[in-house]
């Protein structure tokens, strides 16, 4: 089950709660207007109510609430990875960077 596939199943429900979702997120923004909100829930809800494509793929690697189904920590503990890795995050990112910061840590300099 994705996000997705629970708004294809609400009909019109689905509808108002990507408008509550869109109005309650950007309404406050300096120089939003209400055209421009209504033209993002419209947008959203029908990228989201199409037939699945990319959302089959993240629900393939990914579990409830955005968390992995194999961590990457674990399959480089587990000697899973061998070839040389880099870690880049931006300075807001949505992951955290702890685990790469242990596996550096933990990693046997060379």
């Amino acid at each position: 089950t994705t996000p997705q596939s629970v708004l294809r199943g609400l009909g019109w429900i689905g509808r108002k709660m990507i408008n509550k979702f869109v109005w309650g997120r950007w309404a406050d923004l300096e120089g939003v207007e209400e055209q421009d909100l209504a033209k993002i829930a419209a947008y959203l809800h029908t990228i989201s109510v199409l037939p699945p494509s990319g959302e089959l793929a993240s629900n393939s690697i990914l579990r409830f609430g955005a968390y992995a189904r194999h961590p990457l920590g674990d399959r480089f503990r587990a000697g899973e990875v061998k070839v040389p890795t880099s870690f880049i995050y931006g300075e807001r990112d949505w992951m955290s960077p702890d685990t790469a910061r242990d596996l550096i840590r933990e990693s046997p300099k060379t």
